[in-house]
């Protein structure tokens, strides 16, 4: 099984589809088919991700977990999120869900939202277990019929002494030594290394790369 070291999670590639659609098939009644992913990352604000092996050899990774999500103006919506069904109740689905938390700011996206199907015990019970609350019941949502839950959660506010905690370092001007480099990944599978403010388009698509 699984370790919280022996295992990371990053942007998916179309490489990794086979194994992400097997896991799909073994996780949900009714699975998605690889037109229905394609076509979910070909909109320009849905993104996937995949738990994985982290391993340098690109032969010996095996993927443990995926979640593809939208992005919205407050807002970031679980399309689909899965884990295998032997490695799962390792911490897996949790380090994902924790992975869109930190994207969360109060600025910006301040939700999480995911709707779930009524017969999806597990499902409900995970999410729960990671802070998400039921906030509405969508009759007949899904294509065979079945009700969905819509569960979120919501970036809570800070409080007054958090907002006046600023630390002084923040107002110092910063000093440029050497260009910030970062490696950046892109979804047709392109990498290279850009610096960290330019957000320059991929030589092979055009869409904007993700930073590692």
């Amino acid at each position: 099984m699984p370790t919280t070291e022996t295992k990371a999670i990053r942007w998916l590639i179309r490489r990794d589809l086979p194994e992400v659609l097997d896991i799909e098939r073994r996780a949900h009644k009714l699975a998605w088919t690889e037109e229905d992913f394609l076509c979910c990352l070909r909109q320009r604000n849905s993104l996937g991700m995949v738990a994985e092996t982290p391993s340098f050899n690109r032969n010996c990774h095996r993927i443990f977990g995926f979640m593809f999500y939208e992005l919205h103006r407050g807002r970031l919506n679980i399309l689909r999120l899965a884990v295998h069904p032997e490695d799962r109740r390792c911490g897996i689905g949790a380090a994902m869900v924790t992975r869109l938390k930190e994207k969360l700011s109060q600025q910006r996206r301040r939700q999480i939202t995911f709707m779930v199907r009524e017969d999806n015990l597990d499902g409900q019970l995970f999410l729960k277990s990671q802070g998400f609350h039921c906030n509405a019941t969508v009759r007949e949502h899904f294509d065979d019929w079945t009700n969905g839950y819509e569960f979120v959660f919501e970036l809570s506010e800070p409080t007054p002494g958090q907002r006046e905690e600023v630390s002084p370092a923040a107002f110092e001007p910063k000093t440029i030594t050497e260009p910030d480099y970062r490696v950046v990944e892109c979804l047709c599978g392109w990498t290279g290394k850009r610096k960290a403010w330019l957000a320059k388009p991929c030589p092979k698509c055009g869409e904007i790369p993700e930073v590692l």
